[in-house]
């Protein structure tokens, strides 16, 4: 006798395994009534006692059906180890390296003045130019309530395409408004570049007391991740949208 189960076909699994190790394959029928303490039971044989509801299981699978079922999966296993050979032929061919996970994205970073309420990479077609895309970097900061109106923030951008000259964004903590309230959020939005990679990007923001003074009230950093390489388009062209879609929005590049 089998109780407390509630799925029919989960019970119907689980008598024929026990009916299987019996011996009592030939089995077909499961009856199901509930007791006085609203306990629910299962068993090949109805209640003496209390009216049973018969369920009717599929008969076991036959030796043959079993047999059928396991080449099926073998064949299947095969055509799916024989496809991604394929793939991987292919991706070597075309010269792309595969991909590899990069973790998690940074965490947002808090400093003395600021703290990071998210980042971004973006891509902007122009047909127009070549190389047709383009990229930029975006971070958005909450600065705290004593930094002065007036204050300057000027933040450096890791440039992938030349690192030793950093791409730059800058902004006024200024007022707004009928009541003139100090604005806090800030977004900054680097220029255009025609190469990004995979990878975690540093970026430095410095804050000053105002565009002219130039004190330096604090700094804060930043690591911005871009899960894109723009060299996909270079070994790949339109390939690299198939490319993306049959190995997920991971970098390809190391």
């Amino acid at each position: 006798m089998i109780r407390g189960g509630r799925s029919t076909v989960r019970s119907c699994l689980g008598l024929a395994l026990v009916l299987a190790l019996l011996g009592s394959v030939h089995a077909q029928s499961v009856y199901r009534w509930t007791d006085q303490q609203g306990r629910v039971h299962y068993s090949d044989a109805p209640s003496d006692t209390v009216n049973a509801t018969v369920i009717e299981c599929p008969p076991p699978p036959t030796p043959q059906q079993l047999e059928d079922a396991q080449q099926r999966i073998r064949r299947e296993q095969q055509a799916l180890t024989e496809m991604q050979a394929r793939r991987s032929t292919a991706d070597r061919q075309e010269g792309v390296i595969p991909p590899r996970a990069l973790g998690p994205l940074p965490a947002n970073e808090t400093s003395g003045y600021m703290r990071t309420r998210g980042t971004g990479v973006s891509c902007e077609w122009r047909p127009e130019r070549s190389p047709a895309y383009a990229y930029r970097f975006s971070l958005a900061l909450q600065v705290h309530d004593d930094v002065p109106v007036g204050a300057f923030i000027e933040a450096e951008f890791e440039n992938p395409p030349d690192e030793a000259h950093p791409l730059l964004a800058t902004a006024v903590i200024d007022v707004s408004g009928p009541g003139q309230v100090k604005v806090v959020d800030v977004f900054l939005l680097t220029p255009l570049v025609d190469t990004i990679r995979c990878g975690n990007h540093r970026v430095t923001v410095r804050l000053y007391r105002s565009r002219q003074s130039r004190e330096l009230l604090g700094t804060h950093q930043q690591l911005i991740q871009s899960r894109f390489d723009s060299a996909l388009w270079t070994a790949l062209g339109k390939n690299a949208f198939d490319y993306l879609q049959r190995n997920g929005h991971v970098c390809p590049y190391p």
